[in-house]
């Protein structure tokens, strides 16, 4: 598994996560899923901006 940053917005909230997944999709993905369900804003839907790969300096 690879480990991405995944950054998002819902309303006026921006917010972001280090994910881990297989490909930049499946990031989204899994960030959609763990975060929409928490963040209830009417008719707004959390929309993924930007999917980067982190890079470990070790």
């Amino acid at each position: 598994m690879r480990k991405f940053y995944v950054s998002g917005k819902i309303a006026q909230l921006d917010l972001g996560a280090e994910m881990d997944a297989e490909n930049p999709y499946m990031a989204a993905i899994s960030f959609k899923e763990r975060y929409a369900h928490l963040l209830n804003f009417g008719s707004h839907d959390l929309q993924v901006l930007e999917v980067e790969d982190v890079v470990d300096d070790k």
